[in-house]
């Protein structure tokens, strides 16, 4: 889980609640866990080239500013800067897909993402 990703916020709200009953905000949860210590978000990244799994971004996740994007909830693929591939000034490049079309393995419906720093 990457601290930029769309869902963050309201999972890190969870299980507060849940394992500390801790009820934060949503939009104070960076700052919560600010306060805790700074080595959480460093333990979230989520950098490098992958399959699935929790996707990194040098900006913000895409999803979160268009609602429209939401339905792509499954990193399908993420390729990263590295000594071969560039994006813009040492950017990532991801791939969404809806869970229910990777399930069914159509790949005709995916959202792309790159950003850079």
């Amino acid at each position: 889980m990457n601290c930029f990703d769309e869902k963050f916020n309201s999972i890190v709200a969870r299980i507060l609640k849940d394992k500390f009953n801790v009820e934060i905000e949503l939009n104070k949860v960076s700052d919560y866990l600010e306060q805790i210590d700074e080595k959480y978000y460093e333990r979230l990244e989520t950098w490098g080239h992958k399959l699935l799994g929790y996707p990194a971004f040098t900006q913000t996740d895409p999803r979160y500013y268009k609602k429209e994007y939401s339905k792509y909830d499954m990193l399908l693929l993420q390729i990263d800067t590295d000594d071969d591939i560039m994006w813009g000034d040492s950017g990532v490049a991801n791939f969404f897909i809806n869970k229910d079309d990777l399930n069914n393995k159509n790949f005709k419906n995916i959202l792309y993402n790159w950003d850079c720093g």
